[in-house]
């Protein structure tokens, strides 16, 4: 057997994942479910921006992508597998081999959006000759500008705009769950409220923002070895301020409509916590079954109703009843 050449080995480790890649998918799953430490989604794509940043051609940029996107899914969807075994009632590993075949294509946005950065070198979409342009127009017309407008605008029209453009290919893209990284801000009661103006990908847009914006920032300080106050992270900082300032308002806004209003209506949940059908089939015969699940929710609705103040609604699971109408 011949030893591994070198560049085998190089050729090797082209498909694997930067260390910063597996560090933001760390961050990224651990800002959901079941673990929930939802301020990391505010720097969870730092280091994924460091490995785009070290890719040198768009194919590895992808390859960063689809490591982003497999661990994303995995630490989100790991149920997948479970689900498959119980509910599809296939064997355990073919349950695994369909929940990693779901992580190949989970969250496609990773895979395209660092594509368009490297393939179309869109991270300056407004490159600096127009900015040039712009200014020799204005102070041809009133006096030489006292700070360029490169310097004050470039800068974030750009952050938004790739924001923009990450928020609109996760919209796009097609997806099992239609999950997006704002729904790890559930837990934020006042940011998550913004989501009434722009449904979830308006907290997406906020997310993706902050990441660049502080991405930028950190790639200056390493470079110049000292934090600068600029134009993005003041901008930034507003929108978000804002945005926590609309909640706390809007929430405000609710809760008085709710103290103050006449018209209530009492509604009963009946969970009944039923097993699989299939489960409860195999161990009587199936209308022993049917009647087991129907007698549980009619049983828990009659204690519902018996209740003060009794319910107007009553609620059963999707899944309760074991046949049709």
């Amino acid at each position: 057997m011949h030893p591994i050449s070198a560049t085998q080995a190089i050729q090797g480790r082209k498909w694997l994942p930067h260390r910063l890649t597996l560090l933001s998918g760390i961050l990224i799953v651990l800002a959901f479910p079941p673990w929930d430490f939802w301020p990391l989604i505010w720097v969870c794509l730092i280091p994924w921006f460091f490995a785009i940043q070290k890719a040198d051609s768009p194919t590895r940029a992808v390859v960063e992508g689809f490591w982003l996107n497999f661990l994303m899914t995995l630490g989100g969807y790991f149920w997948v597998a479970y689900s498959l075994k119980e509910f599809g009632g296939v064997p355990w590993p073919v349950g695994i081999f369909g929940m990693l075949l779901f992580c190949l294509v989970g969250q496609l946005q990773f895979l395209i959006f660092p594509y368009l950065l490297k393939a179309l070198h869109l991270k300056d979409f407004f490159p600096d000759e127009a900015w040039h342009k712009i200014y020799r127009t204005k102070a041809s017309h009133h006096g030489q500008l006292p700070v360029p407008p490169h310097s004050l605008w470039k800068g974030i029209l750009n952050l938004i705009w790739l924001s923009l453009l990450y928020t609109g290919i996760d919209w796009l893209v097609p997806k099992m769950f239609l999950d997006t990284l704002g729904h790890a801000l559930y837990q934020a009661s006042n940011l998550r409220q913004a989501a009434d103006l722009g449904g979830a990908q308006l907290l997406t847009f906020l997310i993706v923002l902050t990441n660049i914006c502080l991405y930028e920032v950190t790639k200056n300080a390493l470079k110049d070895r000292r934090v600068k106050l600029s134009p993005q992270l003041l901008f930034t900082a507003t929108l978000i301020i804002s945005a926590i300032g609309y909640g706390w308002t809007r929430q405000a806004q609710i809760l008085k409509i709710i103290e103050t209003s006449d018209n209530r209506i009492q509604i009963a949940a009946i969970q009944g916590n039923i097993g699989d059908f299939d489960k409860i089939a195999a161990e009587n015969d199936v209308s022993t079954a049917a009647l087991k699940v129907i007698d549980t929710f009619t049983s828990m609705t009659d204690q519902a109703l018996s209740l003060s103040p009794r319910p107007e609604v009553i609620i059963w699971p999707e899944t309760s009843f074991p046949s049709l109408f």
